[in-house]
């Protein structure tokens, strides 16, 4: 099952072996319901995929070929980062995961990750960007306050600048600063109403490793106060803002 980064560890879990019961209960399944995680279907992959991908299995069967079939989801849980592997492995067709053989070409740090939310996800435009460590950004498509906690996920950066085709604008933030666009507009930055260290919230989520389905401890940086809050904090306390947001009020 590649990429699907809309469900969580347990859940795929879940719906690994849900399938494979049924598939060996009803051999001829084309199409597999799993009780609150959608529909899947099965297709064939091709052995540019595999052989990048199942190495350990290869190396087990001690074949080069053998087959392999994707686990793919239903369309109202489809992400970027599901490839379609029936085709031949190619960065143009699926950039998301160009980075199996192609050498990492941004200026920033290859373990770079970006929280983000499922709208960005699926594809939707990124309409608020921000960086708050040398290796962290805070990516959202859509009002990033709005966002639904159990809608927030940890990706690699590559994954959003494959697919959003604006990456120059956020890869050149200097960290602590954020940068803002609507449906049809060009990039704006955001502008501090005042010092960020008086806007930080005063109940503060800290302490606590960021997962897929939480928050994030923020460490200290240089110059800056210490991130133990998400982006969208910072927004409802009023903390970044861009001058016409500001006329509007």
């Amino acid at each position: 099952m590649a990429g699907a980064i809309f469900y969580m560890k347990d859940d795929l879990v879940t719906i690994i072996n849900e399938i494979l019961a049924k598939m060996k209960a009803q051999p001829d399944c084309e199409v597999f319901e799993v009780d609150g995680q959608g529909s899947f279907t099965l297709r064939e992959v091709h052995s540019s995929w595999a052989q990048e991908l199942l190495l350990g299995a290869l190396d087990y069967y001690q074949k080069r070929d053998i087959r392999v079939l994707q686990i793919v989801p239903d369309k109202a849980h489809w992400t970027i980062d599901v490839p379609d592997m029936s085709a031949p492995w190619s960065a143009a067709e699926e950039p998301v995961w160009q980075w199996l053989r192609e050498p990492w070409k941004y200026p920033v740090p290859e373990n770079s990750t970006a929280t983000t939310n499922l709208s960005a996800l699926r594809g939707n435009r990124i309409t608020e960007a921000a960086r708050w460590e040398v290796d962290e950004w805070e990516i959202f498509a859509g009002a990033g306050p709005d966002v639904p906690k159990d809608e927030l996920r940890v990706v690699p950066l590559g994954t959003l600048l494959a697919t959003d085709g604006s990456p120059a604008r956020v890869l050149n933030l200097e960290v602590g600063t954020g940068v803002w666009r609507d449906a049809d507009s060009d990039w704006h930055p955001w502008r501090r109403k005042k010092p960020l260290a008086e806007q930080v919230p005063t109940t503060r989520i800290s302490n606590r490793q960021f997962t897929t389905a939480g928050f994030t401890n923020r460490k200290l940086s240089s110059g800056f106060p210490p991130y133990d809050y998400l982006l969208k904090d910072v927004w409802k306390a009023g903390g970044l803002r861009n001058d016409t947001k500001q006329e509007k009020r």
